[in-house]
C-alpha cells in the first residue's frame, strides 16, 4: 500500500515520439476550495501534440496528445482512484486501454494520502475520499465543453486498493464501525486494520464515515484488489449501484483476498473475477528495467513494488483491462 515519492520521481523520460493522432488526448484538471484536487483527463483525441506522459525513473511511462481536439459523439466515463500513498499515474495502464475503447477517463490525486500529500489530518478524513470523486466530476462536468463529450447514463468509477473501498463508498456502501472493530479485534495485522489504523481511522470519526457518500450519477463501479471491505455494513450493498471486484491472489501476505475482495463478493449481486496469479502491485504501472534497483538502494521497504513489475505486469494488464472493458460493458447493458 505505501508507494514512495522516490518511485514517483519528477518525470526525466526521453521520448522521441512522432506525431500519433491515436494516442490519448490529455489535458490537466485541477479545482480549488478548502479540498483543491490537482489531476487529469485522457480522452480520444486527434490532432494533437505528441509529449511523454507518466514516466519517471522507476516507472515507464506513455505518450498523450496535448491540446488535442476529442472525437466526435458522446462517450462514457470512468473516474479512476488510486490506494494509499498511490497516485493519479498509478493505472495510466488502464486508462490507456479504455481510451482506445472510447472511454472518456479522470484521475486524481486524494488529498492526504497520495504519493506526495502526505498529510495526517486530511488521510483520517477517509469520507472525503469518495467526495472526491464528487467534486472531481463537478469540475469536469461543469465545463460546457467537455459535459457535451460525456453520455450521463454510463458514468462509472473504478478503484485501487483504498481506492477500491472509495469507489463503493462512492456506489453508496456505508461504513460499520462495530464490524470493523470485531474485525480487528481477531484479524490486527490484516490490511483494513493497520491501513484504518495507520491514518488515524478512529470511532469519533464514525459518523461522518458511515454517512451516504454514494454519487447518483455513477452506473456502476469496480474494486481492483480492494482493502478496508470488513468496514463496510453487508446491508448497505443490497441497493448500491452495480459493482463488480476484481482480485489478486499471488501476494496474500499484503492484501488477503479471503477478508477483501472474496467477502465482498458474498454480500450481494456482485461479479468477482479472481487473479490467482496477479499480485495487489500489478494494478500499478510497469517498472523500468533500472527501477527495482533504484528502489532497493533509495528506499528498500517499497522493492515490493516492482517486483514481477516488467514483461509479466504488462502481460496482467491486458488481462485485467480486457476484463474492466467486459464489466463496464455489461454494466451498461443492465
Amino acid at each position: 500500500m505505501r508507494t514512495s515519492p522516490i518511485a514517483a520521481m519528477i518525470f526525466s523520460l526521453a521520448f522521441s515520439a512522432a506525431a500519433d493522432s491515436q494516442r490519448p488526448g490529455m489535458s490537466p484538471l485541477t479545482t480549488s476550495g478548502e479540498r483543491a484536487l490537482t489531476g487529469h483527463v485522457m480522452y480520444p483525441a486527434t490532432d494533437g501534440r505528441v509529449e511523454p506522459f507518466a514516466g519517471s525513473a522507476v516507472w515507464r511511462g506513455t505518450t498523450v496528445q496535448t491540446g488535442a481536439a476529442p472525437t466526435d459523439g458522446v462517450k462514457p466515463l470512468v473516474i479512476l482512484s488510486h490506494g494509499v500513498w498511490g497516485n493519479r499515474y498509478n493505472q495510466v495502464w488502464l486508462a490507456e486501454r479504455l481510451v482506445e475503447d472510447g472511454y472518456i477517463v479522470l484521475a486524481l490525486d486524494h488529498p492526504g494520502t497520495s504519493t506526495w500529500d502526505r498529510n495526517s489530518v486530511e488521510g483520517a478524513r477517509l469520507w472525503e475520499m469518495p467526495r472526491d470523486l464528487t467534486r472531481f466530476l463537478d469540475a469536469f462536468l461543469n465545463a460546457p465543453e467537455w459535459a457535451a463529450m460525456v453520455d450521463p447514463s454510463q458514468i462509472y468509477a473504478v478503484g485501487h486498493s483504498l481506492g477500491g473501498y472509495t469507489v463503493l463508498a462512492a456506489a453508496g456502501a456505508r461504513f460499520n464501525s462495530d464490524r470493523l472493530s470485531q474485525f480487528c479485534q481477531t484479524k490486527p495485522y490484516a490490511i483494513a486494520c493497520t491501513v484504518f489504523a495507520q491514518l488515524g481511522v478512529c470511532d469519533d470519526q464514525a459518523a461522518a464515515l458511515s454517512a451516504d457518500l454514494s454519487d447518483p450519477r455513477l452506473s456502476g463501479v469496480i474494486a481492483l484488489d480492494p482493502s478496508g471491505v470488513p468496514a463496510l455494513s453487508p446491508e448497505s450493498l443490497t441497493s448500491v449501484k452495480p459493482i463488480a471486484v476484481i482480485s489478486a491472489g499471488r501476494t496474500p501476505e499484503i492484501l488477503n483476498s479471503t477478508y477483501e475482495a472474496d467477502a465482498l463478493a458474498m454480500m450481494g449481486e456482485i461479479e468477482h473475477v479472481a487473479l490467482e496469479e496477479a499480485g495487489h502491485f500489478d494494478f500499478l504501472g510497469v517498472c523500468t528495467d533500472q527501477g527495482i534497483h533504484i528502489l532497493r538502494n533509495d528506499d528498500p521497504e517499497t522493492v515490493i513494488i516492482c517486483v514481477e513489475g516488467q514483461t509479466p505486469r504488462a502481460d496482467l494488464h491486458n488481462v485485467m483491462a480486457t476484463e474492466v472493458i467486459r464489466l463496464l460493458s455489461d454494466f451498461a447493458k443492465r
